[in-house]
């Protein structure tokens, strides 16, 4: 009763767990956002800094619906930025991609060639490391 600050606890568990729900139907729905995109020779191509949801499964969802793809996420969640990035029908590599990415957010990371994660923690340089994957991105097709 003191920690939810009521007579009826029973009441206010209930409503945490109805917060709890909406706030997860919330984040899935977020998940399915479309990402906008452009096409170079034949490649699509998303790089794109995210606020929510899963960028494992935005990304997933990305390369899941076309043959020839590249898509690099982003997400700064309280100063700590996470990287995703996804390659299918192209040549690049995306540990690769990500690791140079990474580097100029003073981080690391790497992967496979056709998925791959990094950090960073230099919040300042996002603008310039979505520029920087798209240079690269372009360079190699």
């Amino acid at each position: 009763k003191e920690q939810l600050k009521t007579n009826e606890p029973i009441n206010a568990v209930k409503k945490l767990k109805n917060e709890i729900l909406n706030l997860k139907n919330e984040l899935k729905n977020t998940n399915k956002s479309e990402l906008a995109f452009e096409e170079i020779k034949g490649v699509k191509i998303c790089i794109a800094q995210v606020e929510n949801g899963d960028i494992k499964a935005l990304l997933d969802d990305f390369k899941y619906k076309f043959n020839q793809c590249v898509i690099l996420l982003l997400q700064n969640k309280e100063g700590k930025i996470s990287l995703a990035a996804g390659v299918k029908g192209v040549s690049l590599k995306a540990g690769a991609l990500v690791k140079e990415v990474a580097s100029l957010l003073g981080g690391s990371g790497g992967g496979r060639d056709d998925f791959a994660t990094a950090g960073g923690k230099d919040v300042s340089k996002i603008d310039e490391a979505l520029n920087l994957a798209k240079d690269l991105i372009i360079k190699a097709l």
